[in-house]
């Protein structure tokens, strides 16, 4: 039997024998079919954008008429100890109603209906649309995260696991188009403390202005120091208190229950007592000043 697949020399007369023709017509089949399949592991496209899509199964009690529902994510359907094979070939959760702090992070929004008891795609990773819920004085912001007990919206927020990329202006529940990126996706904020209560501190987040000068980001992120939005506190890492208008360099803590609270650093002690912290002069020009904390 011959080579049907030798290569061709320049200059050389192009004969196809069936046989060659037919090879290239299954590889090209072959292929077909492994894109497709990707495709269908990857999940449905949304608006053109093919996201991190895992069946769930609906354990929250109700049936869901609509998509853009969120549910939280509790453990695989699939047990390692009871099925390895479908724990080894299947990535599938049960899905419940979200609930703080065990969610946090944790959840998905449904790709289309689904009842009680029944299996549905939801997006864990990527970028969909989904209702938003600002609160009064929020349109600034840019982060949402579930909220207890609710199915319907997320909440935005100063933090969250969710960028908003777009919402919808105003306030109340809004459309939004938010990235699910499975992390706690806030950067380090340059905030001025504004005021405290016990060990909760209150901030503004700051930028520079043309002239060099630092001053309130009007538009920016900001926490209360008040015990109902304790949330949104920032809190020294060692539990002191700081005066009004230091500035310090906030970051976003998880704990081990999944809950996140806004932490900074307070510089270490001089052998005074002091400590040395980045001030604003009467100019409202940053420095570095010795401060005793009380």
């Amino acid at each position: 039997m011959g080579d049907d697949l030798r290569k061709v020399q320049p200059g050389q007369p192009l004969r196809i024998p069936a046989s060659t023709f037919n090879t290239f017509i299954d590889a090209a089949r072959e292929h077909r079919a492994r894109q497709h399949t990707v495709s269908v592991a990857a999940g449905r496209s949304v608006g053109g954008h093919t996201p991190s899509v895992v069946p769930v199964r609906n354990d929250t009690g109700v049936d869901f008429t609509n998509r853009f529902r969120i549910v939280g994510l509790d453990e695989p359907i699939y047990d390692r100890s009871e099925n390895p094979a479908g724990f080894d070939n299947h990535i599938a959760f049960k899905a419940v109603t979200p609930s703080l702090p065990e969610h946090t992070g944790r959840f998905g929004i449904l790709l289309e209906p689904v009842r009680e008891g029944g299996i549905a795609k939801a997006i864990v990773h990527g970028v969909c649309q989904v209702r938003i819920s600002v609160p009064a004085g929020g349109e600034s912001h840019r982060l949402a995260e579930v909220d207890d007990g609710d199915t319907n919206t997320l909440s935005a927020g100063p933090g969250g696991s969710a960028s908003i990329l777009w919402k919808e202006a105003g306030i109340g529940t809004k459309w939004a188009i938010v990235r699910l990126d499975g992390m706690a996706a806030t950067p380090t904020v340059f905030a001025r403390i504004t005021g405290s209560a016990e060990k909760r501190h209150a901030w503004i987040e700051q930028q520079w202005n043309a002239g060099g000068e630092v001053e309130d980001n009007l538009d920016g992120l900001s926490g209360s120091s008040s015990s109902s939005q304790s949330h949104t506190s920032a809190y020294e890492r060692n539990g002191l208190v700081v005066r009004t208008d230091t500035l310090v360099l906030l970051q976003r803590e998880i704990r081990t229950d999944g809950s996140w609270r806004w932490i900074f650093d307070y510089p270490i002690p001089h052998d005074t007592g002091q400590y040395k912290v980045f001030q604003l002069d009467a100019d409202n020009k940053p420095h570095w000043d010795w401060v005793r904390a009380h």
